[in-house]
C-alpha cells in the first residue's frame, strides 16, 4: 500500500476525490478552527494590508505581513490545539478514522496546510 498523501480539493468539471481518500476540510469535523483573514491596520497614519489568524468564535489572535506567514501560523496553531490535552478525543478519532488514507483539503499544493499535521499525526 502507499504512502497517504495530501489531495488539493478542486471544483472543476469532473474532477472526483480519488478512492481512499477523506475531506478534512472545514466542513467537516477535522478542519482547522484558525481562519486566515486579509485586513488593513493604520499605524501611526499609515494603512496597510495585514493577514489575521484567529478564531472562528472571536477575533484575530495573531497577525502577519504576509499570506505565507499567516498560513503558517495558522498550521502551527492547528498542530498546537489537536495536541492539546482538550483535543483528546479529536486526535484518537483522527488516529483511527484517517489512518491509511489520503486527506483531501483545498489548501494549494506545496504551501503548509493542516491537513499535512493530520496526515504525520493519524500514520505515526
Amino acid at each position: 500500500m502507499s504512502e497517504p498523501v495530501r489531495v488539493q480539493l478542486s471544483r472543476s468539471k469532473g474532477w472526483r476525490m480519488p478512492e481512499n481518500t477523506v475531506k478534512v476540510d472545514r466542513s467537516s469535523g477535522f478542519g482547522n478552527p484558525f481562519p486566515i483573514i486579509n485586513g488593513t491596520s493604520t499605524t501611526m497614519g499609515k494603512t496597510s494590508d495585514v493577514w489575521q489568524v484567529g478564531t472562528w468564535e472571536g477575533p484575530a489572535m495573531w497577525f502577519r505581513d504576509t499570506k505565507p506567514e499567516a498560513v503558517e501560523l495558522a498550521v502551527q496553531a492547528f498542530r498546537a490545539w489537536v495536541m492539546h490535552p482538550a483535543q483528546e478525543s479529536l486526535l484518537n478519532k483522527a488516529k483511527t478514522s484517517l489512518r491509511g488514507k489520503n486527506l483531501a483539503c483545498w489548501c494549494k499544493e506545496g504551501e503548509p496546510c493542516h491537513a499535512d499535521v493530520l496526515l504525520e499525526l493519524a500514520n505515526a
